[in-house]
């Protein structure tokens, strides 16, 4: 059955309002709707976890930057320890700038592609070499191998070029397609989130131009097809940013060394560790756990969030701030600007929360971004196809 579906990054369920997004509303109204449970961390772990419907610590996928030495492209940044940390986060910002605003995109050299736009603005260059990017897509099955082991056609797009989504066309540029799945992944949502903050102007305006074009577009699939399946979904939501935490300036104040005793990694809302043994393990968690508005991701709480993996790739060692706060020094700000958005909070937080509007009388409460694909799956006549060892389950 023609199926179209709109992975629409960053949505939380007040986006959705009766003046601005009035097909958006009506359909939550009238069909099925629901907040989305997400997960800890990113989209370099949540978007896997959508597509295998597997959890991180299962798939392997978590976070976008990895503590493997062995795989790092970034050796070549420990000669810019040299360099004042102004000028040098500015630069590395600098080299970026040509390759974003460049309409061609596909001219820059590979190396360039993998050396350089991955690098974190801000990141310590002595402890640059230990890190690696880790963007593969190397997970298997997923919703799109099934589709295609099955002979299912499918077109994907993303408004931005992807290499899982497919190339970049704008929303306004948007078409239903002969294939029996569209499927239409948009990013704007997310740094408008970032930038301009949720409850923004920007927010708005965006959700109104996807409402106006949601809507024609399932029209024409179902003058087109007849009975068409309709799902819209978000990964995650975002949180109004109000403050920010130095976990830097304690750890700096420690007797310990940089790469001698530990490595760190300062994300947006986590700061992860990997360390040379428990006692400088106990030293680091004695001193951050006393920062307000700082948690430590203790045993516990990485079996609830299904984060405990096989290997200490993404450190041994875990901090989560607050909702509301930003790490500040992170890796990626090259100054304080003022980000008003944020995301990678706890997962039950009300505005972590994404959202799943479908056409179809789902069914299941809390439903989660696991119990995406076997649903997705359902819809399209592929029941018997779904995967045995799964986390989620079918919503029909």
């Amino acid at each position: 059955m023609k199926t179209l579906i709109f992975f629409v990054d960053a949505v939380r369920s007040d986006y959705i309002t009766r003046h601005n997004t009035p097909f958006l509303h009506k359909l939550k109204s009238e069909n099925y709707y629901s907040e989305l449970g997400t997960m800890l961390g990113y989209s370099a772990g949540i978007h896997p976890s959508i597509w295998t419907s597997k959890y991180q610590e299962d798939h392997g996928k978590f976070l976008v930057y990895s503590f493997e030495e062995d795989k790092s492209p970034f050796k070549w940044m420990r000669w810019l320890m040299y360099v004042p940390s102004i000028i040098r986060r500015v630069g590395i910002s600098g080299l970026k700038f040509p390759f974003y605003a460049s309409k061609y995109k596909n001219l820059f050299p590979e190396w360039y592609k993998q050396k350089i736009l991955p690098v974190p603005a801000s990141v310590d260059p002595k402890q640059a070499g230990y890190f690696n990017y880790n963007q593969s897509l190397d997970y298997d099955p997923t919703f799109f191998t099934i589709l295609k082991e099955n002979k299912v056609s499918m077109f994907s797009c993303a408004t931005g070029t992807h290499p899982l989504y497919g190339e970049g066309i704008k929303i306004e540029d948007w078409a239903v397609s002969d294939n029996v799945v569209d499927h239409f992944f948009v990013y704007e949502t997310d740094p408008v989130g970032h930038y301009n903050g949720p409850t923004s102007k920007e927010i708005h305006d965006i959700m109104a131009r996807l409402d106006t074009k949601i809507s024609a577009m399932y029209e024409e699939a179902r003058k087109k097809f007849g009975d068409v399946n309709l799902f819209i979904f978000s990964d995650h939501g975002m949180v109004e940013v109000k403050g920010s935490v130095n976990v830097k300036e304690v750890v700096d104040k420690l007797s310990l060394k940089p790469v001698k005793d530990y490595l760190v990694f300062y994300d947006s809302t986590m700061v992860r560790f990997k360390v040379k043994d428990n006692t400088i393990k106990q030293q680091i968690i004695d001193a951050v756990s006393q920062i307000e508005n700082v948690n430590h991701l203790d045993d516990t709480l990485q079996e609830k969030y299904k984060i405990r993996f096989d290997d200490d790739k993404w450190g041994n060692l875990m901090f989560l701030v607050d909702p509301g706060f930003r790490v500040f020094p992170d890796y990626f700000a090259p100054v304080k600007f003022n980000t008003k958005g944020m995301h990678g909070y706890w997962p039950d937080h009300k505005d972590s929360l994404g959202v799943l509007l479908c056409n179809r009388d789902l069914k299941g409460d809390n439903p989660s971004v696991i119990d995406l694909m076997p649903t997705m799956l359902e819809a399209i006549g592929l029941k018997d196809k779904i995967p045995k060892d799964i986390a989620g389950k079918s919503l029909f």
